[in-house]
């Protein structure tokens, strides 16, 4: 006999049908009742006008709270400057210049690398700093001073440059005072030089043959007529490569160079 195949029915089945009464809540949140809108172009550009304003004051609330957080932070941290200043001097470093000086001139490799790290990242920002600090004119002195210092050295190497050897081949020496050449060396030799000549003769790289002329006569020319005009045959020979383009030699002044 097999048995009984009927599902057995749970007690919720079995309960009675009927309504559950649910109690009101007062405190419940409200369901916002949405109505559909016809977006006529008047509606759609006052939606607009509204969100633009909305936005707007959100915009100028915020940047209200950068900016304050950004004052508080520059306050913190020249307090903090003070405070360090005052630990200085409690150390023995009584001026900033002296706690500076001992900074650059430490004999710490530690420190002394960090240093130097430093002011390779940022010595453009470092210079600028002094530059807006310095009330005097003694920045502008040192600069002009030492940027006269290198452009005199780089005219002592295009003097070196300009003078021909000794017992070479005319053809040699020829090449060497090429325009072309005279240009590619003096980009080695004086590149500040050359750069300045450049911006004051609205000198660029992919400009005429003729404008190359012009900076190679006054790279030339600048050397020529402070170290070596009138002291030597080879500066009449520079002159007449520098005004005219075109050497015009005498045996005189080849005396010392082999033939060949």
């Amino acid at each position: 006999m097999t048995g009984s195949t009927k599902r057995k029915r749970n007690q919720a089945e079995n309960s009675p049908v009927g309504t559950v009464f649910q109690p009101y809540d007062p405190h419940a949140p409200k369901k916002t009742r949405r109505v559909l809108v016809d977006l006529t172009p008047e509606v759609r550009e006052k939606n607009q006008r509204e969100w633009a304003a909305k936005q707007k004051e959100r915009d100028e609330e915020k940047a209200k709270e950068d900016a304050r957080r950004e004052r508080e932070l520059k306050e913190a941290e020249d307090r903090l400057v003070v405070e360090s200043v005052e630990l200085l001097r409690e150390r023995g470093h009584e001026t900033l210049f002296k706690f500076l000086k001992s900074l650059y001139t430490t004999r710490d490799q530690q420190l002394s690398g960090q240093v130097s790290k430093m002011v390779g990242h940022h010595a453009e920002e470092l210079l600028e700093f002094i530059q807006a600090r310095d009330s005097t004119a003694k920045t502008a002195d040192w600069v002009k001073e030492n940027f006269a210092k290198v452009l005199a050295s780089e005219m002592d190497g295009v003097t070196q440059l300009l003078r021909p050897q000794r017992n070479g081949e005319v053809s040699v020496v020829l090449d060497e005072f090429s325009l072309e050449k005279l240009l590619e060396n003096t980009e080695g030799i004086a590149p500040n030089l050359r750069q300045l000549v450049s911006d004051l003769l609205g000198y660029e790289q992919d400009q005429v043959t003729k404008k190359k002329k012009d900076v190679g006569k006054e790279i030339i020319d600048s050397p020529t007529q402070s170290g070596l005009s009138g002291k030597a045959p080879n500066s009449r020979i520079l002159t007449r490569i520098t005004r005219d383009d075109i050497p015009i030699w005498q045996p005189a002044e080849f005396e010392n160079l082999s033939p060949q």
